[in-house]
């Protein structure tokens, strides 16, 4: 059902096609293989296909992004280390047969360590 529901969605709006340049989103997740892992924008040439995930971060402890980890999410990023919403979006993204998610607390680099108003940079 979802998938015709965006199927419907493209053919109606033409949401790839509205004349803007398009912006490559920072450090999209790959679904493409079997381990998910962090793509940088410049390893793009055109604006790859995605969707994307923002959720509430205020209660729940979710993996995120930081210096000391981003080669090792370069490399891959355990499923172990995903929440089951995460696993879930990435399935579904999977099966949509979209090659990337934008996920904000993997997506986006955090630069501190406790919370903060604005914890976290693109």
């Amino acid at each position: 059902m979802l998938i015709q529901w965006m199927k419907n969605c493209f053919d109606l709006y033409d949401l790839y096609n509205h004349g803007d340049v398009m912006t490559i989103p920072t450090r999209p997740v790959s679904t493409v293989d079997a381990k998910q892992q962090l793509c940088f924008n410049s390893d793009f040439k055109e604006c790859p296909e995605y969707v994307t995930l923002s959720h509430c971060r205020a209660k729940s402890h979710f993996i995120t992004l930081k210096k000391d980890n981003v080669q090792q999410f370069r490399e891959g990023i355990p499923d172990e280390a995903l929440s089951k919403t995460f696993r879930d979006v990435i399935y579904i993204t999977k099966e949509l047969g979209i090659p990337h998610v934008w996920i904000d607390s993997i997506c986006i680099l955090c630069i501190f360590s406790q919370p903060t108003p604005y914890p976290c940079t693109p």
